[in-house]
This record gives structure tokens, C-alpha cells and sequence, in this order.
């Protein structure tokens, strides 16, 4: 049978795995994760497709082109009537971010993003940001994705974020929704900081959830990361002052509310509390998710379980408290491969990460 590779890159297949992680709920990274969607394909009432078939396509790509049905399956799985349709639905936007100077070819040379980041043109990068704002949802995104790619190639790192920490489309879509929690642009914790620098936390609630967000961000970065000492530091800007979030609980967004309240967990391990305190504070917030969790739509869900899952998991607490906090989930578990709920709840967090940019860039 003939190939149905020409339209189908490395761009298009990215775009294809995204579209199947929406609808399934979790991004396939491994071959039981493969099994897990060739079951679910054919629930569905799909045409079946084998889990080798499902692992070469998304970890063969490059050696084993995959046949037009195989795609065509997968496309109605999500929505499409074929994969052409998929195809040139995606070609608008592709067509869009070619005409703005990025490219989605398989090239190695940089785009235009990149020279306006290495020549620290300030002005052109401004317009182009401004109009970026107007733009839909997944141009946005797209265009974020191409700055991540582009600052981790370029010099001038230190350059954007000092003259673009401050812009409206960068904030929310490179710092707040393209956050990379694997910190792999150069001084990025410089970055947040920059973030930072015009948040008057008693101004509004838009100011303090910027606040808490961006300092959580960087708690979470140095505490991870054994920098102890920036961890504390840290840690005495979130939990020194009485900052009064569950007042607004039900104002904040859940990402910002839940890093805040786990986190603290790691502030009594840095203060040395007491075991008794700390595992009394565990008790707390899976108590907090018991609470929480039927309030909550089913992104919410995952950002709840995910951000106290890795607290308990970067803490010393026992692992009695990790079976209670999946005991609570075990629904959200029965979607995944089986084998994840018996494994140590390490190993559920990427199932769970509703982190924008480790769908792009994992």
C-alpha cells in the first residue's frame, strides 16, 4: 500500500500527537501508553490499530513511514473525516506562521524570530508581539513555542526578557502558559524575576495571582533543584508574610491556589518542623483535594492531583500518604494503562501535567 508521508511531517505529526492528547487526556510516551490508545481507538468504534503500528508511528517516524488508513483512523478518532482534512486544516496555520517568518519546515537554519532575537531588534519584535496579541488561541501558541526554540539557540536571552518581561502576549503566553519547568533557556529563573519586577501583589487579584505564580515558580525551581539556599530565600517571600490566599480561594485560579497551599509542605521541610506537623499538613491537603476535586472540571482535576502528587514526591513524607492521594483519583487512573496506578506515584506525574509547553516541547 502507498505511504501518506509528503504532507505528513515531523510539524504535522507533533500536531496529530497534541490533538490525540486533548482527547484522551494523557501525552503517549511509552509503548503500554500505545496499548492503552489502540483500546481506545477501537471503544471509540474506530477502525482498530495495532500498539506496534501506534509505537512506530510516534517513536519510528523517521524510519517508518506510516500508511494513509493508519492516519485516516487517527483523524476520525479526533474529529476528522480523513487526514487529508486534518492536513489542510492545519495548512491555514502553517500558511499563517510561514507568512509571520516562522518556519514549520524540517530546515535547519533559523527564522526570522531568531535573527530579530540575536540582533536584539527590539522595535520589529514589538510590533510583531502586538499584532500576536490580536490573534487567535493557536497562533499564539505556536509563536510561543518558536521564542522557546529560538532562546534556546540564541545569545541574548538576558536581552528579551529585560525589554519583553513587561508585554502583555509574552507574559501570558511565554511566562504563564509556555512555562518550562525543566528551566532549559539560560538565567530563566533571571527571567521570572524580571516577571516580577512590576507586581504590586495588593493592587488587584490579576497582580497577586501573578505573585504567587511566579514566585511559586521559582520556590519549585530551587527547591527541586537542591539550590537550598535560593529555596529558602524563596521560600520566605511566600510564607514569612501572611498572605491570606484561601480567602480568595474561590477567586484564584486553581494553579496558582494549589501551588501556593502544597508547597508549603516544602516550606516546614526547609524550617525543619516536626514529622508530626508535616505529615499533619499532608493529611491537610489530600483532605484540601477530597474537598476540592467534585468542584472541579476534569483539567482542574489534573492540575490539582499533579501539583500535590509532586510535592508529596519531592518530600520525605512517607509513601503511605501517595496511596491515599491516589485512593482519591483513582477514577482520573482507570483512563491511564493499568500499570501506572500499582507504580510509585512518581511515575503518574507526566499523565497528569497540564503544563502547555511539555505538550510541545517534552
Amino acid at each position: 500500500m502507498k505511504t501518506f508521508k509528503p504532507h505528513f511531517d515531523q510539524f504535522a505529526i507533533d500536531k496529530l500527537k497534541f490533538e490525540l492528547l486533548k482527547k484522551i487526556g494523557f501525552k503517549i510516551s511509552t509503548k503500554p501508553d500505545c496499548a492503552k490508545l489502540s483500546s481506545l481507538i477501537l471503544a471509540s468504534g474506530c477502525v482498530h490499530i495495532s500498539e506496534s503500528t501506534l509505537y512506530r508511528l510516534f517513536f519510528q517516524f523517521e524510519k517508518h513511514s506510516p500508511y494513509k488508513s493508519t492516519l485516516d483512523i487517527l483523524c476520525q478518532f479526533i474529529g476528522y473525516k480523513d487526514s487529508i482534512e486534518f492536513i489542510e486544516k492545519l495548512a491555514e496555520s502553517r500558511q499563517q506562521l510561514h507568512f509571520s517568518g516562522i518556519n514549520t519546515l524540517p530546515s535547519k537554519s533559523n527564522g526570522l524570530l531568531f535573527y530579530c532575537l540575536e540582533n536584539t531588534a527590539k522595535n520589529p519584535l514589538i510590533d510583531f508581539f502586538e499584532e500576536t496579541n490580536e490573534l487567535d488561541h493557536a497562533f499564539k501558541t505556536d509563536v510561543s513555542v518558536a521564542i522557546f526554540d529560538s532562546l534556546l539557540k540564541s545569545t541574548q536571552q538576558d536581552f528579551f526578557f529585560k525589554e519583553f518581561a513587561q508585554e502583555k502576549y509574552i507574559r501570558e503566553y511565554f511566562f504563564e502558559r509556555g512555562h518550562d519547568t525543566k528551566f532549559r533557556i539560560k538565567n530563566y529563573d533571571q527571567a521570572y524575576l524580571m516577571y516580577l519586577k512590576s507586581v504590586n501583589k495588593d493592587k488587584d487579584l490579576n497582580h497577586f495571582q501573578d505573585y504567587l505564580f511566579g514566585n511559586c515558580v521559582l520556590f519549585r525551581y530551587y527547591f527541586i533543584g537542591k539550590k537550598l539556599t535560593k529555596a529558602r530565600k524563596q521560600a520566605k517571600v511566600l510564607y514569612k508574610e501572611k498572605l491570606n490566599v484561601e480567602a480568595h480561594q474561590s477567586d484564584l485560579f486553581i494553579f496558582p491556589f494549589i501551588r501556593y497551599t502544597a508547597y508549603r509542605l516544602w516550606y516546614l521541610e526547609l524550617t525543619n518542623a516536626k514529622l508530626t506537623e508535616r505529615e499533619g499538613y499532608a493529611l491537610y491537603l489530600i483532605d484540601l483535594c477530597q474537598r476540592l476535586k467534585e468542584q472541579l472540571g476534569m483539567m482542574e482535576q489534573k492540575i490539582l492531583f499533579h501539583t500535590v502528587a509532586e510535592t508529596f514526591v519531592h518530600s520525605s513524607i512517607q509513601e503511605s500518604f501517595h496511596w491515599e492521594l491516589k485512593k482519591l483519583f483513582i477514577s482520573a487512573f482507570k483512563r491511564l494503562p493499568g500499570i501506572i496506578y500499582t507504580k510509585h506515584l512518581k511515575y503518574s506525574l507526566p499523565y497528569f501535567n497540564e503544563n502547555g509547553l511539555l505538550h510541545f516541547r517534552p
